[in-house]
């Protein structure tokens, strides 16, 4: 009696379980909040929590809720990649794309195509994105670099053009001072000769 009572007990918990696995893949993925996801640790756990409700029921043999979950992964990804957050779908899709390459045997097993799982044009819009995103960067770089360049061309030019002026300033106030010191002299020379001439008897 106490054994068939432990039976029954332990398959009640068993399909407790089940329910609750079957539960717990189905309310794994929010695809409308993944998507509202902008910091990149946030949108790393959310695609931790898609791999784990996988290998939860990838475990269990269930198809039907590892197909719903990977709809539901792809439908987040896309999310990411409307909203702008090429980074975030990018991510997002390496993880998904991570534990289909590590389970392939199994998933074939199960009957499922692990080709096909995310489509090839979620990918290439991921990746596609991704390198505009870079060449973005890259030409923004360039720009900034250019224009440090010319701004440094342009104090280069303003340096040696206020060197130049004070050098030429310097040499007109040297000419300047020479000339009048000679202007002095003459003078000079012509007020004592005028007043030799003054004096009687010189001649």
């Amino acid at each position: 009696m106490k054994k068939i009572l432990f039976l029954a007990i332990a398959t009640v918990a068993m399909t407790f379980a089940a329910c609750g696995g079957k539960q717990q893949a189905a309310d794994a993925i929010d695809p409308a909040a993944v998507a509202q996801l902008t910091d990149a640790t946030e949108v790393q756990s959310a695609a931790n929590q898609a791999v784990e409700a996988l290998q939860a029921q990838l475990a269990n043999a269930d198809k039907t809720q590892v197909e719903s979950i990977f709809a539901k992964a792809v439908e987040a990804a896309n999310g990411l990649l409307n909203n702008g957050n090429v980074e975030g779908a990018t991510q997002y899709v390496q993880s998904i794309l991570g534990f289909v390459q590590e389970n392939q045997q199994a998933l074939a097993d199960l009957g499922i195509d692990a080709a096909n799982i995310i489509p090839s044009a979620l990918v290439d819009a991921a990746s596609a994105a991704t390198a505009l995103q870079q060449h973005a960067e890259d030409t923004c770089d360039d720009v900034q670099e250019q224009a440090q360049e010319q701004a440094e061309g342009v104090v280069e030019a303003a340096q040696q053009a206020a060197q130049q002026a004070a050098q030429q300033a310097s040499q007109a106030a040297q000419q300047a001072v020479s000339d009048g010191a000679q202007q002095v002299n003459e003078a000079v020379n012509q007020a004592a000769q005028e007043a030799i001439r003054r004096i009687p008897g010189a001649q």
